[in-house]
């Protein structure tokens, strides 16, 4: 006889204990997919989206460190980048690893200033205006102010309305931008 008695007892392919020791390499396998593999593929998968969404004037980081903004995106694999002013590089859209800042488009930021245009031609808004920087900095008797008059009243109600000596935020917050619309009126009529 070749085969021995030892030999036919042996295990056969559907034994319980084949499969036992097949289990933690399963075991291992799942673990790595949902520890390792899975959140790796959703990484590519936003890197890739937020590489298709590039567009001129965001601000990016390329692999080696280098901070710039996209001055135009030549084709689908090549972006022209400015690192400073008149110096600008074309590199692969693989090299971006992130980007820092988001332009809104174009279009939607010149019909945003163009309301803002429209909006400061309005002469009952630039009256509104005038008042409220007065009325915040109590300047509305007087006729003729100065931007040294401007400066000199907000000192003393900066003093008064600082949250150190008990005013508040809102309070300076309304303070500065009164100032700030003080002197931008003062520059443009003197």
């Amino acid at each position: 006889m070749l085969i021995s008695p030892a030999y036919a007892q042996g295990t056969g392919l559907m034994d319980q204990s084949a499969v036992l020791q097949f289990l933690p390499l399963v075991l291992i396998f799942v673990v790595f997919y949902f520890l390792l593999i899975r959140p790796q593929q959703t990484k590519q998968k936003q890197h890739k989206s937020m590489l298709e969404a590039l567009r001129r004037g965001d601000r990016v980081v390329t692999g080696g460190g280098i901070l710039a903004t996209v001055a135009r995106v030549v084709n689908p694999d090549e972006v022209e980048l400015d690192l400073a002013p008149n110096v600008r590089v074309r590199v692969m859209r693989s090299t971006i690893t992130s980007v820092l800042a988001k332009t809104e488009p174009v279009a939607a930021r010149e019909s945003a200033r163009e309301r803002d245009r429209e909006k400061e031609k309005d002469p009952a808004r630039i009256e509104a205006k005038r008042r409220a920087w007065r009325e915040v900095l109590q300047l509305q008797r007087e006729r003729r102010v100065s931007i040294d008059r401007v400066e000199e009243q907000y000192q003393k109600l900066a003093r008064e309305r600082h949250p150190d000596n008990g005013g508040s935020d809102a309070m300076m917050v309304e303070l500065n931008d009164a100032r700030e619309d003080a002197r931008k009126e003062l520059m443009v009529t003197s």
